[in-house]
């Protein structure tokens, strides 16, 4: 779950960057965030079949939390201006779109078989509703804080996911088969 507020909350963040200006916020949230999730989305879920799944959500989540720490620097030394603002949030959005559906696809080697079904449901209600607790968190990180500071928070919660990630030791009779490709994840 911290993982899918991070994405509604880095989402929101962005666009709370460049609300002055309806046009940029379109721009910055609307193509350089969505866009990538259209051209990538389902790519990228055929890639996470072909690729160790777990140690994609890693570097994915260590990028994402690099990104989301430059883009705090940039903005604490007003170093953030549109044409920056577009090319990270283009390769957040990108990002996010590799790590979705790879935690999708991750599911069945977590949860017993019979609840294969139920834990997919969940992580994608999960990712769903990070739009509004991830925009909710965002909102007060950047009331309390300021926007520098919500980036960083992010970027801390990224790497966390990261981290976390590592921790994930499926067992084959969750679903994981050890005769699959590189993929799946490996029962130690």
């Amino acid at each position: 779950m911290c993982s899918s507020d991070l994405f509604g909350g880095a989402r929101f963040t962005w666009v709370w960057l460049v609300i002055d200006d309806p046009g940029k916020a379109a721009l910055v949230g609307g193509i350089a965030l969505g866009l990538p999730h259209l051209l990538f989305g389902i790519p990228a879920g055929v890639w996470a079949d072909r690729v160790d799944r777990q140690k994609l959500v890693f570097w994915a989540s260590l990028g994402i939390g690099a990104l989301l720490a430059l883009t705090a620097w940039l903005e604490h030394v007003d170093r953030m201006h549109l044409a920056v603002a577009c090319a990270t949030a283009a390769v957040l959005g990108t990002l996010i779109a590799v790590v979705q559906p790879t935690q999708t696809a991750m599911v069945p080697q977590l949860v017993p078989r019979r609840l294969h079904v139920t834990g997919v449901a969940l992580q994608n209600l999960a990712f769903q509703s990070s739009f509004f607790t991830g925009s909710l968190a965002s909102g007060a990180i950047i009331r309390a804080f300021g926007i520098t500071w919500a980036f960083a928070a992010f970027g801390l919660m990224a790497i966390g996911s990261a981290v976390a990630i590592l921790g994930a030791r499926p067992t084959h009779e969750h679903g994981g088969s050890p005769s699959a490709p590189a993929g799946i994840l490996r029962a130690t």
